[in-house]
């Protein structure tokens, strides 16, 4: 399948309600042991958990090295899953293996992959842990209480997890504190023109078998036990590579002079994840650039991009189209004292302080000029703020805009509910299509369909109701950012009294 259609995919389990936040969340746990070539027992599960012997290391490279074909395919899949911890006694058979170049070069060639899946063993792990609550392995509690207090990255919460599955009882996993995502607000640069934060409910594993039924037809005639299969391979992948990670927040502030040739965008994200072991991964790709500034290691994919990796919950991202704006003295400052140049007293503080900052979603901009060159919708507003919060049945959202013209306003809105009108017909059109992956597409419609906007004076709201997964309230924000930059209806164009310091595109 090509990646377009997996994004698809992925797009559609999200939309069907999926609250998976952890990377293994969606990696089906029998499908995972298939690719492993594992049955899914108690027993094995828990043999996965068990200690390696003295001296089983040694004899699987005897295997791996001897004459017979199956012994030594075995011997490669059990060596691989183990980790990088065995590298060592793997380059000691190596270079006892001189002179015999079968025997060193399958030896090499295990230390090539264990490179590459250097996770492996740890999401081996973790998904031994997650099977035994699934299966209701009460024999696997003893083993499973004595991961509670284990210091590797979510074991303990896992084997919890577990616990609670097996004894019938409710779990939430653990997630950023509400005082560290108000923090995170504060630690942004000062010159924000759109600061946003949002925040993911704790999950747990999706049912892929379940979600697949409800897409409908697949593109390209797949089945759903292909479709299965092929993500689960690329999921693997992507795990036994980075280890999971889990998402939890992220908070974004938007430089307010961004433009096509200036400013920033800054995300600083929340969850948990291997900081040393992603760190490297960028290095031994080949973006391995990195500079120090505030003592901070910052690392530089790009020539546009930073990126800081403080610890193992905290991943902070910042990129533009000029690398001398990116604000990494600000943010690294800020890695070292918990405090950004943004300040509650300034103008985007004040604004900021309007809004419910404990909901899931919300978002507020300070309109400058250099928004205001995004089309007349933004220009006729001073402030835009967002905030999402949960109901029965899914997300309201409300946005509420403040201006100085009524007339502007009012035009405004014209102008947005007109680019609504838009995309509802085009967006009914290719579900009525009943084209593959086109029944993901219905709440998104409904979604449109839901947007009600007016004006009120100089004030404007528009209010939306989203049915779905908690991770797809953001597409409001993307949806209303792309059609900031697309022009007005040419009636509501044509109307509207532009000042001449106000540049609009026009087609």
């Amino acid at each position: 399948m090509a990646m377009f259609g997996m994004m698809e995919l992925l797009l559609a389990v999200l939309m069907g309600g999926s609250t998976g936040n952890d990377l293994l969340d969606y990696m089906q746990t029998q499908a995972y042991w298939q690719v492993k070539g594992v049955a899914v027992t108690a027993q094995a599960m828990q043999a996965e958990l068990m200690p390696m012997p003295p001296g089983q290391v040694k004899a699987l490279i005897a295997d791996l090295t001897g004459n017979d074909e199956a012994k030594r395919s075995a011997a490669a899949e059990k060596l691989a899953g183990m980790g990088t911890g065995i590298i060592p006694q793997l380059e000691k058979a190596a270079a006892a293996a001189q002179g015999h170049p079968d025997k060193a070069g399958a030896i090499q060639q295990l230390i090539g992959r264990l490179y590459e899946a250097r996770q492996a063993g740890a999401v081996r792990r973790l998904m031994a842990i997650r099977a035994l609550g699934e299966l209701k392995a009460r024999s696997a509690l003893p083993a499973l209480k004595g991961l509670l207090k284990s210091k590797t990255l979510f074991e303990a919460d896992y084997a919890a997890a577990a616990i609670a599955a097996i004894e019938g009882k409710p779990y939430t996993r653990p997630g950023a504190s509400a005082k560290t995502l108000a923090g995170d607000i504060w630690r942004l640069p000062a010159n924000c023109g759109i600061v946003a934060q949002f925040k993911v409910s704790p999950g747990g594993p999706v049912d892929f078998a379940k979600l697949l039924k409800d897409v409908g037809q697949l593109p390209g005639g797949m089945t759903q036990e292909q479709v299965l299969a092929q993500a689960t391979k690329m999921l693997v992948k992507a795990a036994d590579m980075t280890g999971n990670m889990r998402f939890d927040a992220v908070t974004i502030g938007v430089a307010d002079n961004a433009a096509d040739r200036t400013g920033f965008a800054v995300f600083i994200a929340r969850g948990t994840y291997d900081a040393k072991a992603i760190s490297a991964l960028i290095g031994e790709e080949g973006r391995g650039r990195s500079e120090t500034v505030n003592g901070i290691e910052v690392l530089k994919p790009d020539s546009e991009v930073g990126m800081i990796l403080p610890d193992n919950n905290t991943f902070i991202f910042t990129g533009g189209p000029d690398r001398g704006e990116l604000p990494l003295g600000e943010l690294t400052a800020a890695v070292k004292t918990g405090a950004g140049g943004l300040k509650p007293a300034g103008t985007m503080g004040k604004l900021i302080k309007t809004v419910d900052t404990s909901a899931p979603v919300w978002a507020a901009a300070t309109i400058t000029e250099a928004y205001k060159r995004g089309g007349p919708i933004i220009a006729a507003f001073k402030t835009i703020t967002l905030v999402g919060k949960p109901v029965k049945g899914g997300q309201r959202l409300t946005a509420t805009g403040k201006g100085d013209d009524p007339q502007q306003v009012d035009l405004a809105v014209k102008a947005f509910n007109g680019l609504i009108a838009m995309g509802k017909a085009e967006l009914e059109q290719q579900v009525n299509r009943r084209r593959p992956m086109s029944r993901p597409l219905k709440p998104i419609l409904e979604f449109l369909k839901s947007i009600k906007a007016s004006a009120d004076g100089v004030t404007a709201t528009a209010t939306a109701m989203f049915k779905g997964s908690s991770l797809m309230t953001v597409a409001p924000l993307f949806m209303y950012s792309m059609s900031a930059r697309m022009p007005a209806p040419p009636d509501a164009q044509e109307a509207r009294p532009v000042p001449p310091e106000v540049p609009v595109e026009r087609d």
